[in-house]
């Protein structure tokens, strides 16, 4: 029981003493800190709580990617022990997985044969921004063209852009060495994790969509 509790407080979910004003009392004592009450409150994807937060997503995208279950997983992990430098670097590139399936689905479902070889030409290349503006600006296309025809997720360009972007980013910040020391808060770790799920499940929904229908 003890060793439970004293993996609570590590998460900052719980804190040793009967109360703020009187942490020396030590356990058997503790109470909630306002972090574990926020938490409480959850009743979506819990980063705390491994397994649920898993079993989730696997009812949300039904046949998830290895490779992506394995990133995400390892993320959860390291969040649980407060090491946030290698929960984000984790969870970085379990996006940039994500969003490589999402491009293949795209290269996949062209229907414009030199659109097709031109999208390879860009996937070919090392620089990420050619990826994403072209991905953004194609299915930005697809919705003002084909309203109605090609049903996308709602919302589908920002979601899968703009987070992967984010994620990537902070990868990128904290995945490479620098004369600064990396420091990632605990509450921008958590944040990741909560946005992370809709990107993948709304990344999923697309590629479903791109399976029956030539953009």
């Amino acid at each position: 029981m003890l060793e439970v509790f004293w993996q609570l407080a590590n998460e900052g979910i719980v804190m040793p003493g009967s109360s703020v004003s009187n942490t020396m009392a030590g356990f058997p004592w503790f109470f909630v800190t306002a972090h574990g009450r926020r938490l409480l409150q959850d009743r979506e994807y819990v980063p705390h709580d491994r397994q649920g937060y898993l079993q989730l997503l696997h009812e949300r995208v039904p046949t998830p990617d290895a490779t992506v279950l394995a990133y995400l997983s390892e993320s959860l992990e390291t969040y649980a022990r407060n090491n946030l430098v290698a929960s984000t670097v984790m969870l970085g590139v379990a996006a940039e997985r994500v969003f490589d399936l999402v491009c293949t689905s795209v290269l996949e479902s062209l229907a414009d044969t030199a659109e097709q070889k031109s999208f390879s030409v860009v996937l070919g290349r090392n620089p990420m921004k050619q990826k994403l503006d072209w991905l953004q600006d194609k299915l930005r296309r697809v919705q003002q063209l084909k309203p109605g025809v090609i049903a996308l997720p709602e919302n589908v360009t920002l979601t899968i852009t703009a987070i992967y972007d984010l994620l990537r980013v902070q990868r990128n910040e904290f995945g490479h060495p620098s004369d600064a020391r990396p420091q990632p808060s605990r509450a921008q770790a958590y944040a990741n994790l909560l946005i992370f799920p809709p990107y993948y499940e709304r990344a999923e929904a697309l590629r479903q969509v791109l399976t029956s229908n030539a953009i």
